[in-house]
């Protein structure tokens, strides 16, 4: 039986980060390619793993949770004001499940972004349009045209919402 310090000494901080990244990324893209149907299952193994390998489950689960409110109502904004064009007035279920993916890097892949939340707004302003609009691409998602305008308000809001993040896992995680 794997005790919890034999299963954490199995990989490296270094390695564990990788891991997480690697992880992200194939669950971002199984998402958005698969939709729905295919979603569910692969944020429920993505995360199974992040907190079987996690120290603090309980804080770690308290984080997705919290990240799953964050993007429920980023996302809701964002469609509401026709920034997202999607039928209904709510995030499909693999655009939410995208978030706590996301919050599971806070600790690991992105936790260089920890103390420096100016960078994680700047990060949020450069990264979050590329990845939606990226996203959009691949799932058929329209966004509000003109899209540099759909783009700068992705920017805006992931400029707050990304430290916004990154202040919750401080509290929640050491």
């Amino acid at each position: 039986m794997w005790t919890r310090s034999r299963q954490l000494a199995l990989l490296t901080a270094r390695q564990q980060a990788v891991l997480n990244a690697v992880v992200f990324q194939l669950a971002w893209l199984l998402c958005v390619l698969g939709g729905n149907l295919v979603a569910l299952p692969v944020t429920a193994g993505a995360l199974a793993l992040h907190l079987w390998l996690s120290a603090h489950r309980g804080a770690e689960t308290r984080m997705l949770l919290a990240a799953i409110m964050v993007g429920l109502l980023c996302d809701t904004v964002l469609i509401n004001s026709g920034v997202l064009l999607t039928p209904g007035m709510l995030p499909p279920l693999w655009l939410l499940c995208l978030w706590p993916l996301f919050a599971s890097t806070l600790g690991l892949a992105l936790r260089w972004f920890r103390d420096r939340l100016p960078a994680a707004a700047v990060g949020g302003l450069v990264f979050a349009p590329m990845s939606y609009f990226g996203g959009s691409r691949i799932a058929g998602i329209e966004l509000l045209t003109p899209e540099w305008l759909a783009l700068l308000m992705i920017g805006l809001a992931w400029s707050l919402v990304f430290p916004l993040l990154i202040l919750i896992h401080r509290r929640l995680l050491p």
